[in-house]
């Protein structure tokens, strides 16, 4: 088992290059679906009003369409439940492709019916855990996200598993590690956090040209940037999962 920094982002930037635009696509279709389901609840006529008092610089109108919008919870229900469907999918095209046993996007789809189940509630008890652990001055949070990190890619790619099963067998590859996947997601955080900084600053400098072709052009370009660095991300993530699958314990 290579957990080293240098195994671990060397074999992420191959799949990456090789696989990434389906991880990329993945990344893309989550927003988009996501996004699209949100307007579900719009009022008719919601998004020209709104699109007009931005132009207007009508701050007023612009504070009351959105109190007018409202919270709609089968919204939002169904945008969590998308979300995590193609994650659970993202997470399975991922591993498949490091694997080389499943590397379609319409194959990373057929999961069972009840491994997205499990898959949810493994993210749910994970985030559960984590919170907790941060409101116990933050170290306790920190540890054992490191410790059940694993647990989601291991009910998707064992789908037998329980989420108990999930849940020990992440606690139990990650024995003795936490520093060496601490630190691989440490750099994870700060390819994420460099590629945001520097895309703000150069949307900045677009925007000050106010010329709306340098803007369209530039924001298609960090998009594809963004999405191929948390292709990257991602596929660094998943081989730390690859390599935890192989320990003997």
């Amino acid at each position: 088992m290579d957990l080293s920094v240098s195994y671990i982002y060397g074999e992420a930037w191959t799949f990456t290059k090789k696989h990434g635009l389906k991880i990329a696509a993945m990344l893309l279709f989550s927003l988009l679906i996501t996004f699209a389901v949100s307007l579900i609840g719009l009022p008719s006529g919601f998004l020209g009003d709104y699109f007009d008092a931005i132009q207007d610089g009508n701050r007023k109108a612009i504070e009351k369409l959105a109190e007018s919008a409202g919270p709609n919870v089968f919204a939002a229900i169904a945008q969590y439940a998308i979300q995590f469907a193609i994650c659970a999918a993202t997470y399975a095209l991922l591993i498949g492709c490091i694997r080389g046993n499943r590397t379609s996007l319409i194959d990373a789809f057929k999961l069972r019916p009840m491994t997205y189940v499990k898959f949810i509630a493994v993210e749910f008890l994970y985030a559960i855990i984590v919170i907790a652990g941060l409101f116990l001055l933050i170290v306790p949070g920190i540890y054992f996200g490191v410790r059940f990190a694993w647990a989601p890619y291991y009910v998707v790619e064992h789908e037998d598993a329980s989420i108990i099963d999930a849940m020990k067998w992440s606690w139990a590859a990650s024995d003795d590690r936490v520093l060496e996947l601490l630190g691989l997601a440490l750099i994870a955080i700060v390819v994420i956090v460099v590629v945001s900084i520097v895309g703000f600053m150069f949307l900045a400098i677009s925007l000050a040209s106010n010329s709306a072709p340098i803007i369209d052009s530039l924001a298609v370009v960090l998009i594809a940037v963004y999405l191929a660095a948390s292709a990257f991300v991602s596929f660094a993530q998943a081989m730390a999962y690859t390599e935890l699958d192989n320990k003997e314990f």
